[in-house]
């Protein structure tokens, strides 16, 4: 006859409640037991006894039982700790330290999903003349204006503001919750306020373009369109401007 399994799901947030393991010792419940642990990353299955004598436990076997379950707990909370890390790490851009492609879409997407009726902006800012910066500086120096800027969009970044790296000298920033145009404009103009940088006290400027969320497109792909445009239309017009779609 094949006997029932006894299956105890444990909650990883909470602690442990080794009771149930006591019980089955004192009354010689001979069922074999199955401990299965929530995990964040999938449930872990822990076969604790798979003996017909629950009786033979005793003090020094319960003890020596918590020990490995614990030392289990906190293993796999190591675990979980340092895949978050690298999961978090895949989405920084190692130069710059701000979020890279793939982490500020997915920050932008996600944002745009959450807040379906509040304005907001993406802003497409490209560096003005890079490639002649690199060319007369060196790239030691294109990488430090790059930091730099990086270091300014940081600061500027709070809980209204997602930035990050879009590639080479492009940066993304999405601006939340605006009010109007005006406070667009005013906001976007001072990620690139007096950017002077490096020992020769070089002026360097940046060329931004604007797509206004929901006006311009409800997508992360129909705003950035729009906001490469507007970006395009700054560069024809001068460069170190800010520009409407």
């Amino acid at each position: 006859m094949d006997r029932k399994k006894t299956v105890v799901i444990i909650d990883k947030d909470k602690k442990i409640d080794y009771s149930w393991l006591e019980d089955l010792m004192q009354k010689g419940n001979t069922e074999a037991c199955t401990l299965l642990v929530e995990e964040k990353w999938g449930p872990r299955i822990t076969e604790v006894w798979e003996d017909d004598a629950w009786c033979c436990f005793n003090q020094s076997a319960m003890k020596e039982l918590r020990c490995i379950l614990e030392c289990c707990e906190q293993e796999n909370r190591h675990i979980a700790r340092k895949l978050e890390d690298v999961e978090r790490q895949m989405k920084i851009d190692p130069l710059t330290g701000v979020m890279n492609r793939t982490g500020v879409i997915q920050k932008i997407e996600e944002i745009l999903k959450q807040e379906p009726c509040e304005q907001g902006a993406l802003c497409f800012l490209d560096m003005d003349d890079f490639k002649q910066v690199n060319d007369t500086y060196g790239h030691s120096f294109g990488d430090k204006v790059l930091t730099e800027l990086a270091a300014r969009l940081i600061i500027l970044e709070d809980e209204n503001s997602v930035v990050g790296r879009f590639g080479g000298d492009e940066f993304l920033a999405y601006l939340r919750h605006t009010n109007g145009r005006e406070d667009i404009s005013n906001r976007a103009a001072a990620i690139c306020r007096n950017l002077e940088l490096g020992e020769a006290g070089q002026h360097l400027s940046a060329s931004i373009g604007i797509a206004v969320y929901p006006d311009d497109g409800k997508t992360f792909g129909e705003l950035l369109q729009k906001a490469d445009k507007a970006l395009y239309s700054s560069k024809c017009r001068g460069k170190n401007r800010v520009m409407f779609y």
